[in-house]
């Protein structure tokens, strides 16, 4: 049994485990049958799955000669039960992207395999690249959909990786951005990288950015752009989610310590065309 259990406490017997059903009125206790003569207690116990004959003091406290004190000890115990840390995602189809089919193939492949990963229930997981924990951070998410697309040369964590999408391609700088609309936006594309900082506080980096996700591109119909990676508290569609999924693209609010780095596509997955030559008149063995 699992969340509340009414538990009354019996004079004869200890009660037996799994089996506790909840108690009506003063009369059912353990099973049903046997009732209390001289104290009655609902003890609130979470996730233990069987029923526990209440201390001495939690028999004290319940009596009726003193509720307050009662119920703020069973109000006490209840915060303190270990958060949920499960699974709360979103996923979406390509078929609900805009121009998804314009975008280049490593790009189509790419968001594909990311929506994907939102569909295994995926949690957050600090400090995880591997869904076979259950779970994974943002850039361990980030890291293992590029690896597992062959692009090996991403690196771990998110600062590094930020520093290698500026080294091997080119970067847009928005902290300035105030607005999704402001022009630089214009350059972002589905499949780039984007990068935030000042998230959480964290060791000192070469870069300041901290947080890491991947841009689907805009939703058919009512336009809003959609990003992919994992979280602790975004939102999608107005939820808090939590883990590997689909996150409706903000910008932070002005004055807070989070901010938008900038964005970049990701290095090596669509290589360049080979450039025309300048001379196109030029005969055949003067171009090679």
């Amino acid at each position: 049994v699992s969340g509340e259990c009414a538990y009354t406490v019996p004079q004869a017997r200890p009660p037996e485990r799994g089996v506790c059903k909840r108690g009506r009125g003063g009369g059912a206790g353990v099973n049903g049958d046997e009732r209390a003569s001289t104290t009655r207690a609902v003890v609130l116990w979470v996730g233990r799955g069987a029923c526990f004959q209440p201390p001495r003091v939690f028999r004290m406290i319940s009596s009726p000669r003193i509720p307050i004190i009662g119920f703020f000890v069973l109000a006490a115990c209840a915060a303190g039960a270990e958060p949920d840390k499960g699974a709360r995602v979103s996923t979406l189809e390509v078929t609900e992207l805009r121009d998804f089919d314009k975008n280049p193939e490593p790009v189509r492949e790419l968001i594909r395999a990311a929506l994907a990963l939102t569909r295994m229930n995926l949690t957050y997981t600090f400090a995880s690249h591997d869904p076979g924990r259950g779970g994974m951070d943002c850039s361990g998410t980030i890291y293992h959909l590029l690896h597992s697309r062959g692009v090996t040369e991403a690196p771990r964590q998110s600062d590094q990786m930020c520093q290698w999408v500026m080294d091997k391609g080119a970067y847009q700088r928005a902290e300035k951005a105030e607005s999704l609309e402001d022009a630089v936006f214009a350059k972002l594309a589905p499949g780039d990288l984007l990068f935030w900082s000042g998230t959480y506080e964290s060791t000192k980096r070469a870069l300041p950015v901290t947080h890491v996700m991947l841009f689907l591109g805009h939703r058919k119909g009512d336009g809003k752009p959609v990003i992919f990676g994992a979280s602790d508290g975004r939102s999608y569609e107005g939820q808090k989610r939590r883990g590997v999924s689909v996150f409706d693209f903000r910008l932070p609010k002005p004055g807070g310590a989070a901010a938008l780095h900038g964005f970049g596509a990701v290095p090596g997955l669509v290589r360049e065309e080979i450039r025309k030559p300048l001379l196109p008149w030029l005969p055949p063995f003067l171009k090679r």
